[in-house]
């Protein structure tokens, strides 16, 4: 794993469902170009479904202005 390609910026996870996130985003960025930001969200959301229940929201990018 290299460290510092996921960033994470905000949460409210307890810590081990947040060690699966990272988990599954050093993964979805192996797999996925770094630049297809909906494949990368799509396969954090699809694993997330899975462990967690349905319902779960990922969103994936750099730009994000408020």
């Amino acid at each position: 794993m290299l460290e510092g390609k996921a960033v994470l910026r905000e949460t409210d996870m307890p810590e081990a469902m947040l060690c699966h996130a990272m988990e599954l985003a050093y993964k979805a960025l192996d797999l996925h170009e770094v630049s297809d930001c909906q494949s990368i969200a799509r396969y954090i959301k699809q694993k997330f479904d899975d462990a967690y229940g349905p319902a779960w929201h990922c969103v994936v990018g750099k730009d994000f202005g408020s």
